[in-house]
């Protein structure tokens, strides 16, 4: 039996290349009920709602080849596209084809159309026995696969029959938080991070209890978005270890660069709306009426008013405004 790995990154189509390899293997089978002897194992429990929905809805389409008596020319087009897409990889699993992207190409060549009917009388055979046994449809995260290996031997373990085991990550960060902190010494480098994090959390006016920070923080380390990245910047952090530190300064001076302009805006809004008839309306930012500009031009001027993320926008508001003046 050969191992087949997949690696993508997220959106990439995991899920519609695992869903085609699981069908696949059904539709190979002389057995219907061939599904209670494949296991599926997923990380997250939305993955696992996400991949039994797939590969149900894709059988149930499959078979409504045969039920609603379609044709090749209907699998070309939406809504059953998608279908199609889903056929031509299953069929280039079961026939180990590589070469072709077209499934009109396909029937054309190496998969005829009384293949596809067959697809379609099997999909809705299996589809019928996952439904009337569904409890031994096994599409599972991983830590439920292990707590039910784990019942299954409790008896031989010693361990009670209602063994259940509870996967607490939060206190997990939190002890690697606190042996963190624990570790940390004058010559340490952690230290020093930690250290200069503090000082970057002071100077920018914000809270700076470390532990907390840390423990919120690591709640990175286990999902995807981290994952996929996590060797190349592990990478780039052995080859430069300073560049969490240039990081930072650039971008303090982007963000110190942003809050110069914004203050010169304010100001110079402030001048020119002095001039201004308070009973003008002008309709300057994305057609949106401004009561006054004049009264808006106080709340911009405050600090609390400035939102460096609006900052194209702002500027955009300000060249409508003269455009208009």
């Amino acid at each position: 039996m050969s191992l087949k790995v997949y690696n993508a990154s997220a959106g990439s189509g995991k899920t519609f290349s695992l869903a085609a390899q699981y069908i696949a293997q059904l539709l190979k089978s002389a057995e219907k009920d061939d599904f209670q002897h494949i296991l599926a194992v997923t990380f997250t429990v939305k993955a696992t709602g996400e991949m039994k929905d797939r590969i149900l809805g894709t059988l149930s389409n499959i078979a409504d080849i045969n039920r609603k008596n379609l044709q090749l020319e209907d699998l070309l087009v939406k809504p059953y596209a998608e279908t199609g897409t889903y056929i031509l990889k299953i069929a280039k699993i079961l026939k180990n084809k590589e070469n072709t992207d077209n499934l009109k190409q396909a029937t054309e060549t190496w998969l005829k159309w009384s293949e596809i009917k067959d697809y379609s009388t099997s999909a809705f055979e299996i589809l019928k026995a996952i439904l009337h046994h569904y409890d031994r449809f096994k599409v599972t995260t991983i830590d439920s696969f292990f707590q039910t290996v784990l019942r299954g031997v409790a008896h031989e373990l010693g361990l009670p029959a209602g063994l259940r085991t509870e996967i607490g990550n939060d206190e997990v960060r939190r002890l690697a938080v606190q042996r963190l902190m624990d570790s940390l010494s004058s010559d340490n480098e952690a230290q020093k991070l930690v250290k200069q994090f503090v000082n970057d959390r002071l100077d920018a006016d914000q809270r700076w209890n470390v532990s907390s920070l840390l423990e919120t923080f690591s709640e990175w380390l286990f999902k995807e978005e981290y994952m996929q990245y996590r060797d190349d910047i592990e990478t780039r952090l052995e080859s430069n270890p300073n560049l969490m530190a240039d990081f930072r300064k650039d971008l303090s001076t982007i963000r110190k660069n942003a809050e110069e302009k914004m203050d010169s805006l304010a100001v110079e809004y402030q001048k020119q709306s002095a001039s201004w008839d308070s009973e003008n309306l002008f309709s300057c930012w994305d057609g949106r009426k401004l009561k006054t500009i004049k009264g808006f031009g106080p709340k911009l001027a405050s600090k609390a008013a400035i939102d460096i993320s609006k900052t194209k926008a702002l500027i955009e508001f300000f060249d409508d405004c003269n455009s208009v003046l």
